[in-house]
């Protein structure tokens, strides 16, 4: 599995969600895992939290770039065929 899949994958989406998919998912998810949510005397889950956050911000970080890029590189290719 290639890392945008990945991403797709942690974020919960299907391959191929927009850009506001991906925003919404990452909001719907960060609400849920924020450590800050997480007891203080549940040690383990708050660890466990702080990672899933971590990968939640690689994952729409890597979506972002990754969506961003594509639809340049698909403007270039429209302009070019013009």
């Amino acid at each position: 599995m290639d890392d945008i899949a990945k991403a797709y994958t942690v974020l919960e989406l299907e391959p191929g969600a927009s850009l506001p998919d991906v925003n919404q998912a990452y909001k719907d998810l960060v609400f849920i895992w924020h450590p800050d949510r997480i007891p203080a005397d549940n040690i383990r889950l708050r660890d466990k939290a702080q990672d899933k956050l971590k990968r939640l911000n690689d994952a729409r970080s890597r979506l972002k770039q990754y969506l961003r890029d594509g639809a340049k590189t698909s403007s270039k290719g429209a302009a070019k065929s013009k």
